[in-house]
């Protein structure tokens, strides 16, 4: 993938870590255009662009992911 604009950033988060004790996580996200194809690592067999509706039906969707989009923030 290309960036074809500056990267926004848009939010930060702070959890615990699911599976280690005591570990703080900070996520930091961010925005931006594309173009082009991904290239997937040995690690990964698929993905997916979804539209902010898509993502809204998905299941199995990243809960911090989900928070942003139940605020507002990604839109």
């Amino acid at each position: 993938l290309e960036l074809t604009q500056k990267p926004e950033f848009i939010a930060r988060q702070r959890f615990t870590h699911n599976r280690i004790n005591n570990l703080s996580v900070v996520r930091l996200t961010y925005r931006a255009k594309v173009s082009g194809s991904p290239r997937l690592s040995d690690e990964h067999s698929e993905f997916k662009w979804a539209t902010l509706e898509e993502m809204r039906q998905m299941e199995n969707l990243d809960p911090h992911i989900k928070e942003l989009l139940e605020q507002g923030v990604i839109n």
